[in-house]
């Protein structure tokens, strides 16, 4: 454990908007906020995962985080001995507080101790049929945005997850994307499975050597995110998920008016042109060991087949709302998307 007295921006006021706390959550490399009333004494703290179970509540983002926050968190008195190591895995930082409980510091676990996927695999097989001419001579996780490769936006922002071990499953093109691979600098081990024929979104991960013996990492290999996988990794493993979906939130404008009416046929009203929302599938996976074991060795399936086999066997799954960038790259309409998002200075996709 470590000490952090300079602490002042850690400090949330409890009638701070959601959408402020998250922004702030975001740009900090400790991801947790201290919330206070209007005498500086801590009432509660929220937690990126906080944040995501909010969101998964139904919360807006102008909630203020007192209706959010873990009102009866871990503490320390500034007078007693602090504990020379951490306090579990699930316990990432505990305040300490003076008489009057106001925060005067903050034990953080080390980063080494933060949780981390060891083994990822990216399912860069497909074809790539939606986006037309662009994808018969290159892959679709090799097309640029900004001048760099889908597949590069990937790989760099697992690496800084700290992914030790990253499998990339291909199919269509494959060699190029091996070209690729062999050429980068890459910072974690990668390599690639070829599929012989296209096995789908889950039939690829019977292609590793041995199944992982901890959570495996799956994702697409069309997406750009800004998601914190280390957070996905946490929220995983603390809610005690056998798989966790990654999820986001799907805007559709109904160009009609919908009338809404009872079992009877009576008019209850008319909503104008509504937007509609609604979570979508990301193309982010976490999958345990017990549901890697039910995917049968070179037989195709897809992930939503997978899952609901899981869920048939009675296994826990869960769900991780983003609340990151995210957009699946998928069309040439998402791809001028992608480049205009960093065109305009928003930074990595």
């Amino acid at each position: 454990m470590k000490r952090l007295t300079a602490i002042s921006s850690f400090l949330t006021g409890a009638d701070e908007a959601l959408r402020i706390a998250m922004a702030r959550l975001n740009d900090s490399a400790r991801p947790f906020r201290l919330i206070v009333d209007s005498e500086g004494r801590l009432i509660g703290v929220l937690t990126d995962g906080d944040v995501r179970r909010a969101i998964l509540a139904g919360a807006t983002l102008e909630d203020p985080v007192h209706n959010w926050m873990q009102r009866t968190p871990k503490v320390i008195s500034a007078h007693a001995k602090l504990p020379m190591q951490g306090f579990g895995a699930d316990i990432n930082f505990v305040p300490i507080l003076d008489t009057e409980r106001r925060p005067t510091a903050v034990l953080v676990a080390t980063q080494e101790s933060f949780a981390k996927a060891q083994t990822a695999l990216i399912m860069a097989g497909g074809l790539g049929s939606r986006l037309g001419e662009r994808t018969r001579m290159t892959p679709k996780p090799l097309l640029p945005i900004n001048g760099r490769p889908i597949l590069d936006y990937i790989l760099d922002r697992l690496e800084t997850a700290g992914v030790e071990q990253i499998w990339i499953a291909v199919h269509h093109l494959a060699e190029k994307i091996e070209e690729f691979v062999a050429a980068r600098a890459n910072r974690a081990e990668v390599r690639l499975v070829r599929e012989p024929e296209r096995l789908g979104t889950a039939g690829a991960i019977s292609l590793l050597p041995e199944r992982p013996a901890h959570p495996l990492l799956v994702l697409n290999g069309d997406i750009l995110t800004q998601v914190d996988f280390r957070a996905f990794q946490s929220f995983h493993q603390q809610q005690g998920f056998d798989a966790t979906i990654a999820v986001a939130y799907h805007r559709v404008q109904v160009p009609y008016g919908i009338v809404r009416h009872d079992q009877n046929g009576a008019f209850l009203g008319i909503d104008e042109k509504p937007t509609l929302l609604n979570f979508v599938a990301a193309g982010l996976y976490f999958l345990s060991p017990t549901v890697l074991s039910l995917i049968q060795d070179h037989k195709r399936l897809d992930m939503p087949d997978l899952l609901n086999d899981a869920r048939t066997a009675g296994l826990n799954i869960g769900v991780f709302p983003i609340h990151e960038y995210w957009a699946d790259v998928g069309s040439p309409a998402d791809l001028e998307a992608a480049e205009a998002r960093h065109a305009n200075g928003l930074g990595q996709p």
